[in-house]
């Protein structure tokens, strides 16, 4: 299954300025079906799911890679494509 992502919601009040994704706003375009999922769901569904999630942008496409980092697993665009797309995605 793919979805892709229709909105981010962003927590920004961090002191050392990072832009920190709470919530990950998506729909199926095959079905219709729309969600909602946080960065550690989103990462399950890639990683352990199969599934594939990806963003729009300037009328491309860049998938989400699952990413097990220091502290939390998450999700980013892939790389090579343009910083903070996902990050630019509208507020949910």
């Amino acid at each position: 299954m793919a979805v892709r992502v229709t909105c981010v919601t962003k927590d920004d009040s961090h002191l050392d300025g990072c832009e920190c994704i709470t919530t990950i706003g998506w729909k199926n375009p095959s079905s219709g079906k729309t969600g909602s999922s946080s960065p550690q769901q989103m990462y399950d569904f890639i990683e352990n799911d199969g599934g594939r999630a990806y963003v729009e942008y300037d009328g491309d496409t860049a998938d989400l890679v699952a990413v097990d980092g220091e502290t939390k697993k998450h999700v980013r665009t892939e790389p090579g494509t343009p910083d903070k797309n996902l990050l630019d995605q509208p507020s949910c």
